[in-house]
């Protein structure tokens, strides 16, 4: 509609109960001007004098002006205070040094000299007000309990203590406002967005629970919401619960592209991560399948007989809270993520980038155990869904019963972002040519030793090497 689109406007329109506004809405100029809430940033690198600097604007300054004004302006050591200040306004001026000098008859000196003028010059010393306390008498200091309460600068703090007590004070001077007035027609939240960046810096992984709950319970209120900036899995970790929330920023070339997941999409995603459970559920229901297979089936409850028709997706969800861990979140870090069986391949590879393949050791990847083949095709929609290039590797386990239904699903899950889907024919001890471990929880430590103790052949290690230089898509 060339009506509503104009030079020298921002051309910025909103919808209203779902119909696009004729009216104009706030561009940048009135956000900048509050009309829409206000904005706090707490920038990654930040001195703390900048917090608590109290000749300038600052968030210690702005709550001390705050409560001063409610509970000093009336109170009577202010009364007394100001009136001590009035006695001496009236004295001072009288009062002479010792060979004569006083304020009165510096006054005169100059009055006589512009009394032509018709005019005379007068001092007073201005009513003393609570900001101008502030401002010039007080201070701040910081007491150590472990020094017998001795005052020490905040400067002889690290980083990671006195970041938090700037986000403290950032986090306090959302309160300690006054209320605001609202005119008529005038469009004015109460609304807080408070942009965080790398709030983990400087902090041990337990401070950075403590301060991520914070941060979740303040970002919970009505009037508040928080942006932050993050390369800890920690943190990344405590959001699982709620997958929707986590942007992952990525940049191609010159470009720097984003992936979030919708709660449509979500919901879509659960619901086809059961389908495996779905797959196996109407093999019980088809006279082709083998009584054999069937029994296989219902002994490792992998499907039903009768399927709910509607099935809550509350299990899957609860699936990723569980796996995606603070070592596991780690992922959403990576360029690409191999996706192995179980925790023997991981380990397997880790030890061989650390100490034989070391040159993949700068290209940012992740590898991740998927707790079993039965686990990966929710791994690769997650990854999917989340931009990030991924590849598979797993047992066939010689594509025998019901592995046979799992190894085909993994690769009709396949997406464009899974690069390379590798397997052993059998299992990974057979491919190395060694004996297999006496025991499943001992097969990570049983392959690690063969490889310490020069078990593997040289053609063996190469193979294995040509094989992940295939699922890094080399």
């Amino acid at each position: 509609n060339k009506d509503l689109v104009k030079a020298n406007q921002s051309n910025i329109y909103g919808y209203e109960n779902g119909t696009l506004s004729t009216s104009l809405f706030y561009g940048a100029k009135n956000v900048s001007q509050a009309k829409l809430g206000s904005v706090l940033y707490v920038p990654e690198v930040n001195r703390s004098d900048d917090a608590l600097k109290l000749s300038g604007p600052s968030p210690f300054r702005d709550m001390v002006n705050f409560v001063m004004k409610r509970a000093v302006l009336d109170s009577r050591s202010f009364g007394d205070l100001n009136t001590a200040f009035t006695t001496f306004n009236e004295k001072f001026k009288e009062e002479a040094s010792a060979d004569g000098f006083s304020v009165n008859s510096l006054i005169e000196e100059i009055n006589r000299e512009v009394g032509h003028w018709k005019i005379r010059f007068g001092v007073d010393v201005n009513p003393l007000r609570p900001e101008d306390i502030v401002k010039t008498l007080l201070t701040h200091f910081i007491e150590d309990e472990n020094l017998e309460g001795k005052r020490v600068s905040l400067g002889s703090y690290g980083q990671g203590l006195q970041r938090h007590l700037i986000y403290t004070l950032i986090r306090l001077s959302a309160r300690f406002v006054e209320p605001r007035t609202e005119k008529k027609k005038e469009f004015a939240p109460d609304f807080t967005l408070i942009l965080f960046e790398e709030p983990e810096a400087f902090l041990h992984p337990s401070q950075q629970e403590r301060l991520n709950a914070s941060l979740r319970a303040l970002a919970a209120e009505a009037t508040q919401q928080i942006l932050i900036t993050t390369h800890s899995p920690r943190f990344v970790s405590k959001q699982v619960s709620e997958l929707t929330t986590i942007i992952r920023l990525q940049k191609m070339a010159a470009v720097t592209e984003h992936f979030q997941l919708s709660e449509d999409q979500l919901t879509r995603m659960l619901d086809r991560n059961r389908g495996l459970y779905q797959r196996f559920s109407d093999m019980l229901q088809d006279p082709g399948v083998s009584a054999p297979l069937k029994g296989e089936i219902r002994k490792r409850g992998l499907g039903e007989d009768s399927p709910e028709e509607d099935p809550g997706l509350e299990d899957e969800a609860t699936r990723s809270l569980l796996w995606l861990n603070a070592e596991r979140a780690a992922l959403f870090f990576a360029r690409h993520v191999v996706l192995c069986e179980g925790p023997t391949e991981k380990a397997m590879f880790e030890f061989l980038i650390d100490t034989a393949w070391r040159d993949l050791g700068d290209r940012n990847v992740y590898l991740a155990d998927a707790l079993g083949k039965f686990n990966i095709h929710r791994h690769m929609a997650l990854l999917s869904g989340l931009g990030i290039r991924h590849s598979v590797l797993f047992d066939r386990d010689g594509d025998a019963g019901i592995h046979d239904v799992v190894n085909g699903f993994i690769g009709e899950n396949r997406t464009d972002l899974t690069i390379q889907i590798e397997s052993f024919p059998s299992c990974l001890e057979d491919f190395l040519g060694i004996a297999r471990a006496k025991r499943r929880d001992l097969k990570s430590l049983h392959v690690i030793s063969k490889l310490l103790n020069n078990a593997v052949t040289a053609d063996k290690i190469t193979e294995l090497r040509h094989m992940f230089d295939r699922l890094l898509g080399g």
